[in-house]
This record gives C-alpha cells, structure tokens and sequence, in this order.
C-alpha cells in the first residue's frame, strides 16, 4: 500500500508543472503497429528452448503482427461506444512503416540491410493480407488514427553488427525471420535491438536521421497525410534529431516521463525529464 501511495504522489508530482484540465478526458495510444515481433507461437516456443526470448519479457510473450481478424475485433468494439460528442473512441496508433526484408539481407550474405515497407509485410503473413485496407477503414471511420513510430522498430546498426559478427543467438533468431531477443540476456551486451535511434558514434548518429526521414517519407506516402507526433522506439532519441523532426513537419512529442540520450563516448545514457 505504501508503494502505490508513493507511485501516485510520483505520478502527480512529476505532471505538477503540465497541462492542467477541469474536463473529463481519456486518451488512448499504442505503439508497435505494423512491426513484426515473435511471427507464430511455433516460432515463440522455438525462440524459448533455445534461450533467445524470455516469456518474462511481455513484449516476447503478447506482442505480435496485428491480423485481420485482430482489427476487426477491435473496430467493432470501438463503434459500439460513443463520447459525449457523439463520436466513437479513437485509437492513436503509433506505427512503424517497414520490417526487414530478410531473404534479401540473407542473400548479400549479411553485409547489406534491406527492408519492406509494411504493405509487404502483411502480404507475407497469413491472415493479413487485408491488414493495411483495414488501417485505411478504421482512419475513414474515425477510429484508428496512426502517428509516426519510426520507420522499423530496430536498431539497424547494432541488429547488422551482430549478424556479421555471427552472433549466434541473432543468427537463430533471423532464420525465423524474427529480430526478437532478450534485451536484459547478457547476449544483449546492455543495448537493447529494438532501440531504433540509439548510437554510439557519430556516424551511426547521422544514419539515425537519414532512417528518420526515410520512414517520414514512407509513413506520409502510405497514409496520404503527414504526421503530426512522433514517439521514439523505447524512449531513447537524441535532442538534436528533434531539429530534424520539426523540419519534417512534426509538431509533438509523445513519451514517458524522461527521455533516454545516447552518448558516442559509450557511457550511460543522459537523462531529460518530461512532462505533460
């Protein structure tokens, strides 16, 4: 009880300097849509029994490629519901725009990175083919209003290193078409994959930015309209990339409560606070 009441003063005091309202709000977003994680529950107990997920990480336990059948369910159950303007809820949906193409990466003998954009990806999978018709309906019925989440939710560079290096637990998990893998194992080596902008020199600061814009571009050709907020991969971002978002015509951030920045000297992460 104590720890819930000190979580709730936390809570409450690191939004104290923030966007105060009197009217009864609920937002609701969600991050990941459009990017593969573990692509069947085959796979999953395969990536398990050989030690490259843990079913303690949610993220390898739940999260997977959204199917048809997974949207549907959920636009039905948003248009039975109405605010008190009349209008059902909406979901913002933060997306990612591309996945690896790996048959391409396998065949440059992992030396290059290619990538699909997301249409392809649901191609491929087997009860979503339809998936990216249905972003557009649920964006045409007001429910499902995607953001930008980046152009894929993984970190290229260190991802690349790691196959070319013969990282074996990388190695297994590509051959499954899949990049997921433990990011607290000591495999990791303390950098998480899915942290698409983080570095550690400035060259692969300057490919960050590169990848930032690209997926822009793909994420405004795909939906027909520029987006207006970004959230970054696991929360971590360099400060200076916010130059670079703004020019793309990014107005807000979206977060947690601190911000994670890398540093090219390879030390801990700086931290930057937040707030509503």
């Amino acid at each position: 009880m104590k720890q819930k009441i000190q979580a709730a003063i936390t809570r409450n005091l690191i939004n104290l300097k923030g966007f105060k309202t009197n009217r009864k709000l609920i937002a609701i977003e969600s991050d990941d849509w459009g990017s593969i994680r573990i692509p069947s529950a085959e796979v999953q107990k395969i990536l398990v029994d050989k030690g490259v997920i843990s079913l303690a990480d949610p993220f390898s336990r739940y999260d997977a490629l959204e199917s048809e059948t997974d949207l549907r369910e959920m636009y039905d159950m948003l248009m039975k519901h109405k605010g008190g303007n009349g209008n059902p809820p909406v979901i913002t949906a933060n997306c990612v725009v591309a996945n690896p193409d790996f048959a391409k990466i396998k065949a440059s003998g992992y030396q290059e990175y290619f990538y699909e954009d997301v249409r392809s990806t649901f191609a491929r999978y087997p009860e979503h083919g339809n998936c990216f018709a249905l972003w557009k309906e649920g964006i045409d019925n007001k429910v499902f209003f995607p953001q930008y989440h980046g152009r894929e939710h993984i970190n290229v560079d260190l991802w690349m290193k790691r196959l070319q290096e013969g990282d074996k637990v990388f190695l297994e998990a590509f051959e499954h078409e899949t990049f997921a893998a433990n990011p607290k194992a000591s495999f990791s080596k303390g950098k998480n994959i899915m942290a698409a902008l983080d570095y550690n020199t400035q060259q692969e600061r300057e490919h960050k930015a590169q990848v930032l814009k690209d997926g822009y571009r793909i994420f405004s050709e795909l939906m027909g309209f520029e987006s207006k907020s970004f959230i970054a991969p696991c929360y971590i971002w360099d400060s200076a990339l916010e130059a670079d978002l703004k020019g793309l015509g990014v107005r807000y951030l979206q977060g947690s409560k601190f911000q994670n920045i890398p540093n090219t000297d390879k030390s801990e992460y700086g931290r930057k606070y937040h707030y509503t």
